[in-house]
């Protein structure tokens, strides 16, 4: 476990990789004997454990596999509880089984073989020092940024067009009924528009770069941005402000990330996603204001440009960054 672990609340839980990776792979026994081991030693974080597990669940209301399932496999995997072996060759042979199903007996074991391994919802998973584009199946486009998860049900997706994200992701929404991106901090909601959300910890912030958006968080008015306006979630009210840039998509989808005013911590932290790097730094670096900009395709390169204006100096050991005051 992480010695910062110790601080951490519900919400840094959920951007926590090792912690996903226990809850999303519950067969590992090793990652449950640690954390159980760590929880012995900190009682004190029980309840934002539980809390973070809460939270995940409504992200991944079913916690269904990630990948797409073998349409053979499965239909083979029917047909062993429900045919004989000639039939098991290829899924148009299984489907033939449909008519010569005597009992309600095998009619049921067939159903519930089907309920069972289809999936009905499918994760996006990016890790650290990577980004992923997809289409959905209305042909919406969505841009997921470096350690940012999306989650979305296909079956249900002609009824509603809903997708629960943790990270940052920018969308190019088909028009069509509504479409919403549910985060732990607040929703959003669109019919046919292109924006970027972004939900990392306590973070909530909603950029409109065509059409327009609503947003909604829990204790604050709900907010309908335009092309060009953004919101920002600040002690739990939505505050607006403009987009920096024209573009119609967002810097860091070409690798380019803009701060202005925003601490260091969060811009050594992005520098973790974008890099798969640790970045070590004391609470007061951390905590002072970084107006610039760096880019993602050589490391040197951006940490000189994250540093050198703010009078600090990196030490770069295998995969840890150590910063300190330049004296």
């Amino acid at each position: 476990m992480q010695p910062h672990f110790v601080q951490y609340t519900a919400e840094d839980f959920l951007e926590a990789d090792e912690f996903l990776r226990w809850q999303r792979q519950p067969e590992r026994t090793d990652l449950a004997e640690a954390w159980e081991k760590w929880l012995e030693e900190h009682p004190e974080k029980k309840s934002a454990i539980a809390k973070a597990k809460q939270q995940l669940e409504r992200l991944t209301p079913r916690k269904l596999p990630a990948h797409s399932v073998d349409k053979d496999a499965l239909w083979n995997r029917i047909s062993e509880q429900t045919g004989s072996e000639s039939d098991k060759t290829t899924p148009a042979k299984v489907r033939k089984l449909w008519p010569r199903l005597a009992g309600v007996a095998a009619s049921l074991a067939l159903l519930a073989a089907f309920w069972f391994l289809w999936p009905d919802s499918t994760t996006l998973e990016v890790a650290r020092g990577d980004t992923l584009t997809y289409t959905l199946p209305d042909n919406s486009q969505v841009y997921l940024n470096a350690a940012s998860d999306l989650t979305f049900r296909k079956g249900q997706w002609d009824r509603e067009r809903t997708v629960h994200l943790r990270g940052e992701a920018f969308f190019q929404v088909t028009s069509g009924n509504s479409f919403t991106v549910e985060t732990v901090r607040g929703d959003v909601t669109v019919l046919g528009t292109s924006f970027n959300v972004l939900q990392r910890g306590a973070r909530f912030a909603v950029e409109c770069r065509e059409g327009r958006v609503e947003v909604r968080a829990p204790q604050s008015d709900a907010v309908v941005l335009a092309a060009g306006e953004a919101v920002r979630l600040t002690d739990g009210v939505l505050n607006r402000y403009d987009v920096n840039d024209t573009n119609l998509q967002p810097g860091w989808i070409k690798g380019v990330f803009r701060f202005d005013d925003q601490p260091l911590s969060e811009v050594f932290a992005e520098l973790e996603r974008q890099f798969n790097i640790d970045v070590q730094y004391a609470e007061e670096i951390g905590a002072t204001s970084f107006t610039g900009v760096f880019e993602s395709t050589d490391l040197n390169d951006a940490l000189y440009n994250v540093t050198w204006p703010m009078g600090l100096r990196y030490t770069i050991t295998e995969e840890t960054v150590e910063i300190t005051k330049d004296e």
